[in-house]
């Protein structure tokens, strides 16, 4: 009997020590909730940037096709004026 519980003792130290390594390596409910802020803020951050770019985008393309309009105008009276002194 005395050999049993010695055993159980022995197993029992071994689960104690196996539950704190295990308690050691997960995270606690607080862990989750600051990692959890701290990817809402970066991702707000990505967002913001985002719209920034987008936005930069939409500025130059803008730009771009104003300009190409304009190329296309330019090009278009020049062919039609060579086009009237040729005919």
């Amino acid at each position: 009997m005395h050999q049993r519980i010695s055993k159980l003792e022995e197993q029992v130290a071994t689960l104690v020590v196996d539950v704190a390594v295990i308690k050691s390596n997960y995270a606690t409910r607080h862990d989750v909730e600051g990692l959890r802020a701290e990817m809402h803020q970066s991702m707000s951050g990505l967002n913001d940037k985002i719209h920034i770019s987008m936005y930069d985008m939409q500025a130059k393309i803008a730009s771009q096709t104003r300009w190409l309009c304009s190329v296309i105008f330019v090009a278009l009276g020049l062919g039609l004026s060579i086009a009237k002194i040729i005919f």
